[in-house]
């Protein structure tokens, strides 16, 4: 299965999630960041309804070739390859799964002229339903 991620301006709560992550990750002591979004070393990831959210963090890794390798469950895919340039990059894949369902995605760096790929960072997330608001199960309007 070939993905290919769709560039996504900084908007959005998801987006914001992401950022609020990579700026924890980066403080010597920080809280740690939400059960929702997973950061490990140049990569970020977030999941809701059916879109995982990929994030290449500012000015981490070489300028150059990348790309994701994403696993949930028994399903894999992988995302186009993408230039970075050492700007912020984020990513909006179409991933439809279950709500719950755990997912890692790998970045990949390209090795110039060679074949060689270099692991970037493994984040994993959850995907989580298109909802997270507590609903009023009796529809009391408590």
């Amino acid at each position: 299965m070939n993905i290919s991620p769709r560039s996504h301006p900084r908007r959005g709560v998801l987006a914001r999630v992401l950022i609020a992550a990579s700026a924890a990750a980066a403080l010597t002591v920080a809280a740690p960041a939400p059960a929702s979004a997973g950061v490990d070393k140049c990569a970020g990831a977030a999941a809701k309804a059916g879109t995982l959210y990929l994030s290449h963090l500012k000015n981490c890794g070489e300028a150059g070739t990348y790309h994701y390798t994403i696993k949930a469950g028994d399903r894999t895919g992988k995302t186009n390859n993408h230039a970075y340039d050492g700007k912020q990059l984020i990513f909006r894949v179409p991933f439809d799964v279950p709500a719950g369902t755990p997912i890692c995605a790998e970045l990949w760096y390209h090795e110039p002229g060679s074949e060689r790929l270099t692991s970037m960072g493994r984040p994993c997330t959850v995907m989580r339903p298109a909802t997270t608001e507590p609903q009023d199960p009796a529809g009391s309007g408590w």
